[in-house]
C-alpha cells in the first residue's frame, strides 16, 4: 500500500491525491477550498468530517423521514450494534482495504461465540464497541475469508478491484449551496472513469441485485459519487459497477452495471434531496415523512389500497366469477 501523496494527470490537469498521514496534523477542510482527495484516511475519521454524504441524503428523498435522521443524529445518539452492518463493514475492509490479517484485526474484533446472546458474549461485545472496534462472530469471519477467495476466482469482479484506488475520500464544495459534500466509493479506477461498489446481500441474482438497488437507493449513491468526482477532477461519463455477493455458501457473485438514464435520474434525486436537506437545516423543521413528490406529508394521507388487494377482496365477496 502506497503511503505517499501523489499527483496524477487527468484530462491534462494535475490532480493531487493526498496521503492522510502527511496532512493529518491540524487538518482542516477550509484549508482546501477547492476540495481535496485523500487516501488512507481512517473510516471513522471520514465519517466524523464535515460534509453531506449520500447516506444522509437518502433520508431526504421522497417517501423518507427527515425527522428520523435528525432524531438519530441529535436526540438519541446511541447506536445499537447492527450485525448486518458490522458484517458489511468487515467484508469491505477484509476484501478491499487491508493487505494483512493483522491490520484487519486492529479495526475488527472477532468473537468466538455462536451468537451475541448470553451474558459473556454481550459483555465482550460491549467492551469491544467501547474500544471503537467493529465486532463480528468467528463464523462470520471465516465466511468473509471464503468470500474473498470466491472474488479472486471471478475474473471480472477481480479486475474491477485491480489497478484501482480503494476507499479514497473525496471532499468538495457544492457549486450551488456552497456546503461541503463528500463521498468514499469502494473502488475507483486510476483514471477516475470507472467506479466499483461492493455489496454483500442475501440474493445476488440479477433480479435480487436490481431489487437491492431500488430498496437501498444505491442509484442515488452512485450518482452522488460521480457528481463529486466530476467537480474535483472534471471527469465525465463515468461507468459504475455494483459487485454483489451473497453472504451465504457458495457466496455467489453478480456484477451489475448502472444505466445512463438511471444515473441521470439518480443525480436529479440527489439534488431534490439536497434541496430538502438545506430547507430543513434553514428552518429547523424536519418532517416526519415526505410524500411521493418529496414534500412534507402534512395533510391526512389517503390510503389508496393496491389493485391486487381490491381484486382479492372482490373475489372474497363473490363479485367475480
Amino acid at each position: 500500500m502506497d503511503y505517499k501523496s501523489e499527483v496524477v494527470i487527468i484530462n491534462n490537469k494535475p490532480i493531487t491525491i493526498y496521503e492522510w498521514d502527511e496532512i493529518s496534523h491540524n487538518f482542516k477542510l477550509e484549508d482546501y477550498p477547492e476540495g481535496i482527495i485523500i487516501k488512507n484516511m481512517p473510516n471513522e475519521k471520514y465519517h466524523s468530517m464535515e460534509g453531506i454524504s449520500s447516506s444522509v441524503l437518502k433520508h431526504f428523498l421522497p417517501e423518507k423521514s427527515p425527522y428520523k435522521w435528525y432524531y438519530e443524529r441529535y436526540v438519541d445518539k446511541k447506536k445499537e450494534h447492527n450485525s448486518n452492518f458490522a458484517f458489511g463493514t468487515a467484508s469491505h475492509e477484509y476484501i478491499l482495504e487491508f493487505e494483512s490479517e493483522e491490520k484487519f484485526l486492529e479495526n475488527n474484533a472477532v468473537l468466538n461465540y455462536k451468537s451475541f446472546w448470553g451474558a459473556q458474549a454481550e459483555q465482550d461485545l460491549e467492551k469491544n464497541l467501547k474500544a471503537g472496534k467493529n465486532v463480528i462472530l468467528k463464523k462470520e469471519y471465516e465466511d468473509i475469508k471464503k468470500m474473498k477467495d470466491v472474488i479472486k476466482q471471478h475474473d471480472f469482479a477481480l479486475g474491477c478491484f485491480n489497478n484501482s484506488y480503494s476507499e479514497l475520500s473525496f471532499f468538495a464544495k457544492h457549486p450551488e449551496y456552497g456546503v461541503w459534500i463528500k463521498a468514499r466509493p469502494d473502488s475507483i479506477s486510476k483514471d477516475f472513469t470507472t467506479f466499483n461498489d461492493y455489496k454483500t446481500c442475501r440474493d445476488s441474482s440479477p433480479y435480487g441485485s436490481k431489487k437491492a438497488i431500488v430498496d437501498y437507493n444505491y442509484d442515488v449513491s452512485a450518482s452522488w459519487y460521480i457528481n463529486i468526482i466530476e467537480i474535483l477532477t472534471g471527469v465525465k461519463n463515468q461507468n459504475f459497477y455494483w459487485i454483489f455477493q451473497q453472504k451465504t455458501v457458495p457466496f455467489l457473485v453478480n456484477v451489475s452495471m448502472a444505466t445512463e438514464i438511471d444515473l441521470v435520474n439518480g443525480f436529479e434525486l440527489c439534488e431534490l434531496a439536497l434541496s430538502n436537506f438545506m430547507q430543513c437545516k434553514e428552518t429547523g423543521y424536519y418532517p416526519h415523512w415526505l410524500n411521493d413528490r418529496g414534500e412534507p406529508a402534512e395533510n391526512i394521507h389517503v390510503a389508496y389500497l393496491p389493485e391486487y388487494y381490491r381484486f382479492k377482496v372482490d373475489k372474497q365477496l363473490g363479485r367475480l366469477d
